[in-house]
C-alpha cells in the first residue's frame, strides 16, 4: 500500500469519528509498531512507514480503527490501555477481534529485513531486532520468560 493511500484512509477514519479536530495524522519510522496513539500533550495517531509499505490495505486499516478506538478513549477517559471498555470501543468502530496490538509479532504481518535476529536458547523463539542491543534481555515469550534463557544475536 502507498503512503498517500494510508494517510487518505487514516484522515477519512479519523473524519467520520469526529477526531480530526483534535488529532493529527503522522508517519513513524519504527519497524516493529504499526500503529500508535498519543493523548495529551501530543494528540496524534501515527502510521508507521515501513510496515505500511510492505502491508496490505486490510491490515493497515484494521491498524486504523485499532487506533481510532485509543483516540475515542482518550478523549473519554484520559487514557486507553486494551480493557473492556476499549474493547467495546474498538468493535463499535469496526476494528477485527481478536483486537490485536499494534506491535507486529503476528504471522501475517509483513516485516521489514531486520539486521539482527535474536533466538532464545531455551525455547528456540526468534525475533528481529533492528539494533544491536547493549545487553541482552530476557524471553519476551509468556512460556519461557527465563532470566536464564542466553540469546545468540544472527548478523
Amino acid at each position: 500500500m502507498t503512503l498517500k493511500e494510508a494517510e487518505r484512509l487514516a484522515k477519512r477514519e479519523m473524519r467520520k469519528h469526529k477526531l480530526n479536530k483534535v488529532y493529527e495524522f503522522r508517519f513513524i519510522n519504527d519497524p516493529l509498531t504499526f500503529g500508535e496513539c498519543m493523548g495529551k500533550p501530543e494528540w496524534y495517531i501515527a502510521l508507521s512507514r515501513p510496515l505500511v509499505k510492505l502491508n496490505k490495505k486490510d491490515l493497515v486499516l484494521d491498524t486504523i480503527k485499532h487506533e481510532v478506538a485509543h483516540a475515542i478513549d482518550f478523549i473519554n477517559r484520559g487514557f486507553s490501555t486494551h480493557d473492556k471498555k476499549w474493547k467495546k470501543i474498538a468493535e463499535e468502530v469496526g476494528c477485527n477481534p481478536p483486537f490485536r496490538a499494534t506491535c507486529c509479532e503476528e504471522d501475517n504481518i509483513i516485516m521489514p529485513h531486520s539486521p539482527y535476529v535474536m533466538v532464545c536458547q531455551k525455547c528456540g523463539y526468534c525475533q528481529p531486532r533492528y539494533r544491536k542491543p547493549s545487553k541482552m534481555p530476557k524471553c519476551p515469550r509468556k512460556k519461557c520468560r527465563s532470566k536464564n534463557a542466553i540469546y545468540e544475536l544472527i548478523n
